[in-house]
């Protein structure tokens, strides 16, 4: 049978701890901060590493690339993929190194904007132009859309 991403709606989503990669796509595998299953290779277009990431983690029905939300059928959950954002990270004892961060937005069905802030945060909506602007303060206005089906 083939493994599919199946989204859980915000309001079924178990508190485990995950990152908002794992939200986006339904998956409900706790994983630890220090683990690498959510990693993406920050050296490939962001869609191509999302895609790719996927593809690693055993997914065989992708999700597919769209320019615009209009495009999403009924039915259809829209995943938003901000795109590589650089900082810099100072660890005790070993210096500077530079990180790669990205994000995950996932339109519900109904609707609503959801994502998962942080690893040990629950799910929310995202309601105002200032949470949005948030997001964009750390991730930039750069993101790639796809669409999967609901369940």
């Amino acid at each position: 049978m083939p493994k599919k991403i199946t989204p859980i709606a915000i309001s079924n989503f178990p508190n485990v701890s995950t990152n908002c990669f794992g939200f986006g796509i339904g998956n409900t595998t706790p994983v630890r901060k220090s683990e690498d299953l959510y990693v993406l290779d920050h050296h490939l277009p962001i869609a191509e590493a999302f895609l790719k990431k996927l593809t690693e983690m055993g997914y065989d029905e992708l999700p597919r690339q769209i320019q615009s939300v209009d495009e999403a059928k009924d039915g259809e959950f829209v995943i938003m993929v901000f795109d590589f954002t650089e900082y810099p990270v100072n660890h005790p004892f070993m210096g500077w190194e530079i990180h790669w961060d990205y994000h995950v937005v996932r339109r519900e069905l109904n609707g609503t904007w959801v994502h998962k802030p942080g690893w040990d945060e629950q799910p929310c909506e995202i309601h105002t132009e200032a949470e949005w602007n948030a997001i964009r303060d750390e991730f930039g206005h750069e993101y790639v859309l796809f669409a999967v089906a609901g369940n």
